[in-house]
């Protein structure tokens, strides 16, 4: 592909990456995913990879897990209750799961301070090329310090949270600020399995560095990429 055509493919792939860590316990459809890159269903699966090293359906996976074996570390939590808390229907399918990515039961890790560190990292990041060739972008949970964003929030289904993140483009380069743009974030602040699709709140939320601040329209917000416990 062009140099253009690359750059293309990669923000629209970032949107979804964004998206995807926001939704660790949740399932999008790859539908919903497809729809946020603004790509055709039918060439979202192989854009995607050819962007990550990795399907999404893989990086949901290794995320989930990522953060079910954080949560093992940091707290009492019962097997059950972590299952269910990221976004397992039960914890069989989750130890089911476990099991295949990492050799071990939670029980197990739970037990083996060193062995669960090195797990965390490496479902942390994506995972090497069969090829050894290295991605464009890494999929990866992050754990860092609070920052300011700048945030359009979105009220109405998850299919269109593509169009709210345009709308906070489009104001961002009318203001001739998205040349300072660092980062795009997404901040789920209803569980869209427990309200209606039309009461779904969202916030689209880009890092726009050390820029004026917006009084209307937009919010300012504090965000910490990462759940914290």
């Amino acid at each position: 592909m062009k140099n253009s055509t690359t750059d293309n493919y990669v923000d629209r792939i970032d949107r979804v990456v964004a998206f995807l860590n926001t939704q660790v316990d949740n399932s999008p459809s790859l539908g919903e995913l497809a729809e946020i890159a603004a790509i055709s269903p039918f060439h979202f699966q192989r854009v995607y990879r050819a962007v990550t090293g990795e399907s999404p359906a893989g990086a949901l996976r290794r995320l989930r897990l990522a953060k079910a074996c954080v949560i093992l570390q940091t707290s009492n939590m019962t097997i059950t209750e972590i299952a269910f808390e990221v976004g397992y229907d039960s914890s069989q399918a989750f130890a089911k799961s476990l099991r295949e990515v990492t050799g071990f039961t939670a029980t197990e890790l739970r037990s083996q301070a060193d062995t669960l560190m090195s797990i965390i990292e490496t479902l942390s990041k994506s995972p090497p090329r069969e090829d050894g060739s290295s991605q464009i972008l890494d999929v990866k949970l992050l754990s860092i310090e609070p920052f300011k964003v700048i945030a359009h929030r979105n009220v109405g289904p998850a299919d269109e949270l593509f169009q709210a993140f345009g709308y906070l483009c489009e104001w961002a380069e009318k203001k001739g600020l998205a040349k300072n743009m660092s980062g795009i974030y997404g901040i789920p602040i209803d569980d869209s399995r427990d309200v209606e699709p039309g009461e779904y709140r969202f916030d689209c939320c880009f890092n726009l560095g050390k820029t004026q601040q917006p009084k209307r329209v937009l919010q300012k917000r504090d965000l910490v990429v990462v759940y914290t416990r």
